[in-house]
């Protein structure tokens, strides 16, 4: 018994940890700034492909994830830049995305906040 009572703190931070898991980029983004202030955006970076192309592949890779998309706000339909809202057990992502040339898309991406989510009520 006195063994199980030890384990289960671990097995607390294992389950949190987990579930605090940070959204993994589909293949092709590049960082060039990964690591930032977790209060702000988590990573800049690119794709050398298009717009069109890289939405669609983050988009992919977030469903496969278990993300939920909440929001996608788009200037119009011909704009090449967008702002994402996804969520997944509580924990909310935004994600940025614009058209820097035809084959280049820029991106970024970090944690929505309890401030954020605050400040917008």
């Amino acid at each position: 018994m006195k063994t199980h009572a030890k384990l289960l703190p671990l097995l607390f931070l294992m389950a949190t940890h987990c579930a605090r898991a940070e959204p993994e980029m589909p293949v092709g983004f590049e960082a060039s700034a990964p690591g930032g202030d977790p209060s702000t955006w988590r990573a800049f970076g690119g794709f050398k492909m298009s717009y069109v192309m890289a939405a669609a592949a983050v988009k992919a890779a977030m469903l496969a994830q278990g993300y939920e998309e909440k929001h996608d706000i788009t200037p119009d339909e011909n704009a090449r830049r967008c702002v994402m809202l996804w969520e997944k057990g509580g924990e909310k992502i935004i994600i940025m995305m614009w058209e820097k040339e035809i084959a280049e898309t820029g991106c970024a991406w970090g944690v929505a906040t309890q401030q954020l989510e605050n400040e917008n009520e």
